[in-house]
């Protein structure tokens, strides 16, 4: 029985084909999430809707009647893009997040092609990834994971094929990429530079990709300057993308932090109260600076609750999903939650067995691939670790995690496989 299982899901996943279908489906179900599921727009969703129509009417990036740069613009001007073109519809924009899915599942493809000409690798990660419940219900939410993810992952696909034909063109291309990437969430800028670090650990710090790097840094920047030229004009200062950097840092780090985003009420009001948002940023960080130096240690004791809200809960797309309906929805709705985080929770135990087995077994090394699939995966997790954890902040990483659990399951499948 357990031979016949394990050579019909080996002849399936094996196929070339597989991928395709995958994709197809994929379409199909999110399509269906669309049709069937109407959530309300609230919170961030709802932010971004308003601030798209804004500069979609030529008002610009406004608050209260006055310029800003407190939230990165990338998402609002993507889709203030579309409504120019298409209209204001919201209907528009969840039609925006399957396509971006869509390019996030092809990437993937490609960049897993890239790691592994194992079909059952690739096959199996597809097919996880495509059917994962969290990213589906994500369709109908005006968030920026979905475009961030997309902006990410071909960013970094363009990345891993610059490295292997060391063409200055790929470098370019990356670096536009991740530029955009950075005006919807500005963290992303450190990656390229992680990127070199492993090549330089590894020994492989050639000029070219070296020199490549920064012509991907700068590219990257190329694509920042009229942001920070317009900030500049408004604010006269510099500001990277944003001017929330020690608001985040405040959230996770005063006398009443959670672990995770909780504005401060009382200091929300001081800063609406203030002349400009770099007066606010610079009172946040003074506020930041003295709480850590006389309480060091309070700081310390909240770090297990940001890796804890950054890993969980794993169906916060669902919850937002809740939003608005019907109680027959709802009720469905609550036990697809319930199944999905319970898988989640699978998920990254599987994820941890992959890589404490891959310590103790190392049956092969792991690729350069992998390796930034890890990094990646640190590097987020030591910015929650700073600022504050939510689970929706680590959406683009997901495709990471499935990658070692499939490479994980495909492992065993494959000694089962052998030993019968």
């Amino acid at each position: 029985m357990l031979k016949n299982t394990s050579k019909t899901i080996h002849f399936i996943l094996d196929r070339e084909s597989f991928g395709c279908y995958c994709i197809v489906l994929s379409l199909a179900v999110r399509l269906l999430w669309l049709f069937l599921i109407n959530p309300d727009l609230s919170g961030d969703a709802l932010f971004f809707h308003e601030k798209a129509c804004q500069i979609s009417d030529g008002l610009g990036y406004t608050y209260q009647g006055q310029p800003t740069a407190f939230y990165p613009v990338g998402y609002p001007a993507f889709l203030a893009g579309l409504y120019y073109f298409f209209g204001k519809s919201v209907f528009i924009a969840r039609l925006a997040n399957i396509f971006l899915y869509m390019i996030i599942l092809l990437v993937f493809r490609v960049m897993m092609q890239k790691i592994s000409k194992n079909h059952l690798f690739t096959s199996m990660a597809l097919l996880l990834l495509a059917f994962y419940p969290n990213h589906i219900a994500y369709t109908n939410l005006l968030f920026n994971e979905t475009l961030f993810a997309a902006l990410f992952l071909w960013a970094s696909c363009v990345l891993f094929i610059a490295l292997e034909h060391k063409k200055i063109i790929f470098f370019v291309a990356s670096g536009l990429l991740f530029g955009c990437a950075a005006l919807v969430r500005p963290a992303v800028a450190l990656c390229p530079l992680i990127v070199l670090v492993l090549k330089l650990l590894n020994n492989q710090g050639r000029l070219k990709w070296i020199s490549g790097i920064f012509i991907l840094l700068l590219c990257m920047e190329l694509v920042l300057i009229p942001w920070q030229i317009r900030n500049y004009r408004h604010f006269n200062s510099f500001i990277f993308v944003s001017t929330n950097f020690s608001h985040n840092l405040f959230v996770g780090n005063h006398e009443e932090a959670t672990g995770r985003y909780a504005p401060i009420t009382s200091e929300i009001k001081r800063y609406k109260a203030m002349d400009s948002e770099e007066q606010y940023d610079s009172f946040a960080m003074q506020s930041v600076k003295q709480y850590i130096c006389q309480k060091p240690f309070e700081a310390l004791k909240r770090i297990p609750l940001k890796v804890y809200y950054f890993m969980y809960p794993g169906m916060e797309g669902i919850s937002w999903n809740m939003k608005g309906l019907e109680n027959s929805q709802l009720s469905v709705l609550r036990i697809l939650r319930l199944m999905g985080n319970a898988g989640y929770l699978l998920l990254l135990f599987l994820f941890f067995a992959s890589v404490i087995d891959h310590q103790f077994n190392r049956k092969r090394l792991y690729s350069f691939g992998e390796k930034y699939f890890l990094a990646m995966i640190v590097y987020y997790l030591l910015v929650s670790m700073i600022f504050f954890g939510e689970s929706r902040y680590h959406f683009h990483l997901i495709p990471f995690v499935i990658w070692f659990v499939s490479v994980f399951i495909s492992d065993i499948l494959h000694e089962k496989r052998l030993a019968t």
